[in-house]
């Protein structure tokens, strides 16, 4: 019997780390995995092929699709989409992290309408002013964010993703107006680059209103307020099981605003430490809904 599935990427390196960590966690666990892809999938009569591991060993497989599955793939494909429709609608299945990609203009408005937590929400921009602010896309939580901060007098400070560099006034023009070409959306932050942090968590979901959170080093933090945060948007997000997001915190008010929300970020798997991490505690979550649905006791 397959206790859990993963539907995995057909990157050979984010494969090969993701085996290595899962035979390790399948003998401390005494638990067998497939791993799978959506083009090994039927929908017909919902039986894959794949890769079973047991413990250190891994065997081709083909037979029943296990009853939890973990996606952890961004499909991008109106025919990959449409499968994973299909599947999170049958009823044997529970497949947790249906779609990784999230529009942040759709979670930019729920949190506007919410009282509690429009508070972490930076001020929309209409001018063209863009003297210490965002650019954020609204249509793909994937693509880059941009600070920008007036320099000098004909220069201005960018930064992307976390990566600064100068630029003149000529090259900010053009791709301030490029990003609006490609539905970014520009919001104000009052504090200099000097005055700001960006930082980077990790979010999984480890039980009923239960996460764990980690910088990208792998360092688990406490953190209540975005642990609230997550809460209210799982009524608007059901399947959401685990995320990124990025802040830009200002010591100086300790107020943070947030910037981007994602689903999955393979980088993570560019180090053992933090990889190994995101398994375990998905295996134990999926163990989680596991007992959950044979006692039929919560609704998501």
């Amino acid at each position: 019997m397959v206790d859990f599935g993963f539907i995995v990427s057909k990157n050979k390196i984010i494969t090969h780390t993701f085996k290595r960590i899962i035979k390790e966690l399948s003998v401390q666990r005494i638990e067998k995995y497939l791993l799978l892809t959506l083009d090994e999938l039927s929908l017909v009569d919902l039986t894959a092929k794949g890769i079973l591991i047991n413990q250190m060993d891994e065997v081709s497989f083909e037979g029943p699709v296990p009853e939890v599955i973990l996606n952890t793939v961004v499909f991008r494909k109106s025919k990959n989409k449409k499968i994973m429709k299909q599947l999170r609608m049958e009823e044997k299945i529970t497949l947790i992290n249906p779609i990784n990609k999230i529009y942040p203009a759709k979670i930019y408005e729920i949190l506007r309408y919410s009282e509690l937590y429009d508070k972490y929400l930076l001020e929309r921009l209409n001018s063209e002013s863009i003297t210490n602010c965002i650019a954020v896309s609204q249509k793909d939580s994937y693509a880059p964010w941009f600070y920008f901060s007036k320099n000098h007098k004909d220069s201005y400070l960018i930064v992307k993703n976390n990566y600064k560099s100068i630029i003149d006034k000529d090259a900010q023009k053009k791709l301030f107006y490029n990003l609006i070409k490609k539905k970014y959306a520009y919001y104000k932050i009052d504090a200099t680059y000097k005055e700001l942090e960006f930082k980077r968590i990790y979010c999984q979901k480890r039980g009923m209103r239960d996460w764990l959170i980690y910088d990208s080093e792998g360092r688990t933090m406490e953190e209540k307020d975005v642990v609230e945060l997550l809460n209210y948007l799982m009524w608007y997000l059901p399947g959401l099981a685990n995320c990124y997001m990025d802040f830009a915190y200002i010591p100086k008010t300790k107020q943070f605003y947030l910037i981007n929300i994602s689903g999955w970020d393979f980088r993570i798997f560019n180090k053992k430490r933090i990889a190994k991490l995101y398994l375990e505690t998905a295996i134990s979550y999926l163990a989680f809904r596991r007992r959950e649905i044979n006692h039929e006791t919560i609704q998501y």
